[in-house]
């Protein structure tokens, strides 16, 4: 072989051995990255079930006040309130239903309601977070421009 040929394979070699070893570091590094994104996303999904599962839990208790509010405390107001009524005169009837507010109960249930909607919208929105961060987690590892897998 003559010495331009040596020389002219050297060099590509040299450019190769170059290209490569900037291959390697840039996959390095976008693994790297990859993996940092997969520990927040699963920091995240573990973030949300913990919400989800106080959430859930306080609407049990929520769901328990409400119902022990209306099915047991409520008739017996209301028992109370119609017998008072049988017994006094129709003029007290507005003093009677400002010293029991529970009667209003458009704007009793009307809270209530608003407290559990939000409460359900919040544990379904935490849900869908938890589904896309899955989705998410999902993608990184089976991304096929990573060298290697973490065990994420």
């Amino acid at each position: 072989m003559s010495a331009n040929t040596i020389t002219t394979l050297f060099v590509f070699q040299i450019l190769f051995a170059t290209v490569l070893f900037i291959f390697l570091i840039v996959a390095f590094f976008y693994a790297m990255s990859e993996r940092a994104s997969a520990i927040t996303i699963k920091n995240q999904i573990h973030r949300y079930n913990k919400e989800v599962t106080l959430a859930e839990e306080k609407y049990d208790k929520l769901k328990d006040y409400y119902e022990k509010h209306l099915a047991e405390n409520y008739p017996n107001m209301e028992r109370e309130i119609f017998g008072k009524i049988a017994e006094s005169q129709p003029k007290e009837l507005i003093a009677l239903f400002q010293s029991y507010p529970e009667l209003q109960t458009s704007t009793v249930l009307t809270d209530m309601m608003k407290q559990v909607t939000n409460l359900v919208d919040s544990i379904y929105s935490k849900k869908y977070e938890i589904e896309r961060n899955e989705e998410r987690l999902s993608n990184i590892r089976t991304d096929p421009w990573l060298l290697v897998k973490h065990g994420i």
